[in-house]
């Protein structure tokens, strides 16, 4: 966006910063430009401080004070003494540079070029993270099917094993039955875990002061079958207290052993 009160500027810097890349959008005034930022989003504003009925500076103000223009770049470009005051007060109106007229079309386009490629790389950033955001999404919806359809026919398996441990049994069976049903419930809560770390970043965690060893130890339980086909002995000696999301941490120490 040219902004200049005069027309023979807006054409100059048209013609000096006209490319095939890029739509230059003109103003004669603080008003026409404001009504522009609001039609219209915008990479760059050149913006002349000397106007009548409204200064640069008081664009440049109103400029910040909207959330749609307040992170727009703003080039201040005057026909006033370069002294440093007025440089100053162009900086603390929101200027990432202040030219003086007679300006230098070169240093003109080349500080313009700057700012329009890390425009378009923001662009870049933006829709890259956006399809992030949605791949992420996907992938929750995903988790979230698969631990429904595997929590189903856990439950099935806990409830039969509930039923087989209310029958008379020797010590050993119902000791293994035992074992088998507590299985089951860890199962079902390294399920529900899973869940929740592909939500991680979308939604807070559960935080809290747990000792490391009651970890190792609860995990440690459960890989106890693995643990013994592998021949394993698993010593964990003074650990600490750590603060963490319980069921994210158990599953880090699972996949570690």
């Amino acid at each position: 966006l040219l902004v200049d009160d005069r027309p023979e500027n807006l054409l100059a810097l048209s013609a000096w910063l006209e490319a095939p890349d890029r739509a230059l959008v003109t103003a004669p005034g603080g008003n026409e430009a404001l009504g522009e930022l609001l039609r219209t989003e915008f990479a760059l504003v050149l913006l002349d401080v000397q106007m009548p009925g409204m200064s640069g500076f008081e664009v440049a103000d109103l400029m910040r004070r909207s959330a749609r223009t307040r992170d727009v770049p703003i080039i201040f470009v005057t026909a006033g003494d370069p002294q440093a005051k007025n440089a100053v007060r162009g900086y603390l109106a929101g200027a990432v540079d202040y030219l003086t007229k007679p300006v230098d079309p070169d240093i003109l386009r080349s500080k313009v070029d700057v700012f329009l490629r890390l425009h378009t790389q923001q662009k870049t950033i933006e829709a890259q993270a956006a399809r992030i955001d949605a791949r992420n999404r996907e992938l929750e919806e995903f988790a979230r099917v698969v631990a429904h359809d595997l929590k189903e026919p856990l439950r099935m398996v806990s409830s039969f094993l509930s039923l087989v441990a209310m029958a008379e049994r020797d010590e050993k069976q119902s000791q293994y039955i035992a074992y088998a049903v507590d299985g089951a419930r860890r199962m079902a809560q390294r399920i529900d875990a899973l869940l929740a770390y592909a939500r991680a970043g979308r939604a807070a965690l559960d935080v809290r002061r747990i000792p490391l060893s009651d970890v190792v130890d609860t995990v440690a339980h459960d890989l106890q079958v693995a643990i013994d086909e592998a021949g394993a002995t698993i010593v964990a000696v003074d650990l600490p207290e750590v603060d963490a999301d319980r069921g994210t941490l158990e599953h880090l120490i699972q996949n570690l052993l």
